[in-house]
């Protein structure tokens, strides 16, 4: 296989099941974003967003086409592109987004409801997959990569306390928290 950033073939990882929450400290807990996943492919004047077939994204989402001004090197991040009213993600809005292929409403939606990408993943970085790292390491290399602003964000998470950071979610109506093995490997287009 060549490289994945080149031939554009990388898929991302999945969840595995649900599950009741849980309390674990080999596990860190992230909030489940109501938003579509995708992978970012960043280069230096380049930005380059892939639904999990391997399509195109950004012509729906033109407003995040400069994101490679906030994001230090080339590299593949995995994350979700949201669109957020009142600080909430709306499926609502990003899914009529989608549908959307007139250029002038692209535009007009993209100024009345703009999306965002929220990172929580770096799968390659420089010139070298980073897949076989662990999971918090990943974490490290993205943090370092990002600088955030209002269309670019690093997914927060906290550690051992699975249950309470659902409780909150739940409380809020968000869509629910996702827990990963600390140490856990990145299985491209596998559940896990």
């Amino acid at each position: 296989m060549g490289d994945i950033f080149a031939e554009r073939c990388a898929s991302p990882m999945l969840i595995a099941q649900q599950q009741e929450a849980f309390d674990d400290p080999d596990y860190i807990y992230e909030l489940k974003l109501d938003g579509f996943r995708c992978l970012c492919y960043v280069d230096r004047n380049m930005v380059d967003f892939r639904n999990k077939r391997n399509m195109q994204m950004l012509s729906k989402f033109p407003e995040i086409g400069r994101i490679f001004q906030n994001v230090s090197g080339k590299c593949i991040l995995d994350g979700e592109i949201v669109v957020l009213t009142e600080g909430v993600p709306d499926f609502y809005r990003l899914q009529k987004r989608t549908l959307l292929t007139d250029k002038f409403k692209i535009e007009m939606e993209s100024q009345r409801f703009p999306a965002s990408f929220v990172a929580f993943d770096c799968i390659y970085q420089g010139s070298r997959e980073l897949v076989w790292e662990p999971l918090l390491k990943r974490k490290e290399i993205l943090e370092r990569l990002i600088s955030e602003n209002e269309r670019i964000a690093v997914s927060r998470f906290i550690e051992t306390e699975g249950k309470a950071l659902y409780q909150a979610a739940d409380e809020r109506k968000l869509e629910g928290v996702v827990a990963k093995r600390k140490e856990s490997l990145y299985f491209m287009g596998k559940r896990s």
